[in-house]
């Protein structure tokens, strides 16, 4: 670096410092006493920026500067945009593999909290949990009110069920909370033990990078979805669990860590071949009666947020 000048103005100085690198020329500026010290970083530009330097002290008010100037901001402009674009895309290999604290995740506290607690009252000591499927609180969440529909059907004196009218039953007597409810219902200890501790491991991770609000918003959205999905197509209102919910989260993290890796969401390869071919087995009916259509609603609706967020946060970076 060689000091080839100086300029009684700092104005002056900064504007042909921007004139410079509009000219790829890099350049440095220290502000003395005497004036404002032009520095140049390149050896090999020395006799062109002096050069430089003596036609702009006779006429510093020429166009070529005030243009060069533009052009050069312009172009920091730019370099900001893509150096701001890149840290952006850059995974932060150290948060993505950090794992996330329950004890800072009060909506999956409270999604387990729930769960619990629904098992307590809806259990014959000392392992029948869900057993209790006419008092406790099994019957106040499942997603028809059982008793009610069927007084509906007798004063209408029908005796096949109209599968819309099922779906929509809980809308027609305002009780909108059986929509999503039937994530809290559980049968037998392995059923909740396997679906809380994924939601113990999933929720934070999820919750932690999205905010509680939003998360609580995608945990609704699925178990809304998958709730009226496994009504819809069997046309069955006995069901429960959180494996709906458990399944959006897996689609969640999927798409958003596939779409977005500087989520620091990613779902190993081996996971996921797991999950298909659990799938597979529960719609062959190897493991007996179970959700499939909530599990793959699920999936499919927390898939579909992670990709729209991820798309979204690829829009604001670019």
């Amino acid at each position: 670096m060689r000091l080839i000048g100086k300029l009684d103005s700092l104005d002056d100085a900064k504007l042909f410092a921007e004139y410079l690198l509009s000219r790829k020329i890099s350049s440095s500026i220290d502000v003395e006493d005497q004036g404002c010290a032009i520095w140049i970083i390149e050896e090999d530009q020395i006799d062109v920026a002096k050069h430089e330097l003596d036609e702009f002290k006779q006429d510093p008010q020429a166009a070529k500067y005030r243009e060069g100037a533009d052009q050069s901001r312009k172009f920091k402009k730019e370099v900001e945009k893509q150096r701001k674009k890149q840290a952006a895309q850059q995974v932060n290999m150290r948060q993505q593999w950090e794992p996330a604290h329950l004890s800072q995740s009060p909506v999956s506290i409270l999604l387990i909290g729930i769960s619990i607690l629904v098992a307590l009252f809806s259990t014959e000591f000392p392992l029948g949990i869900g057993d209790k499927m006419d008092t406790g609180p099994i019957p106040q969440m499942l997603i028809v009110n059982i008793e009610e529909f069927n007084a509906d059907q007798q004063r209408q004196r029908r005796t096949e069920i109209v599968r819309e009218e099922l779906l929509l039953h809980s809308a027609t007597i305002h009780e909108y909370w059986r929509y999503f409810t039937p994530m809290f219902i559980h049968f037998g200890l392995l059923h909740i033990l396997f679906n809380l501790m994924w939601v113990r491991d999933l929720g934070p991770t999820i919750e932690a990078r999205t905010g509680s609000f939003a998360f609580l918003f995608i945990v609704l959205f699925i178990a809304f979805v998958s709730n009226v999905a496994q009504l819809a197509i069997t046309g069955r209102p006995f069901f429960g669990g959180m494996s709906g919910v458990v399944f959006g989260f897996f689609g969640f993290i999927w798409l958003r860590g596939k779409l977005d890796p500087a989520s620091g969401l990613h779902m190993p390869p081996r996971l996921m071949a797991f999950l298909v071919i659990y799938q597979i087995i529960c719609f062959l009916g190897i493991l007996g009666p179970i959700a499939n259509w909530a599990h793959l609603f699920g999936f499919l609706s927390g898939a579909a947020i992670g990709g729209g967020m991820s798309l979204v946060t690829r829009h604001q970076r670019s």
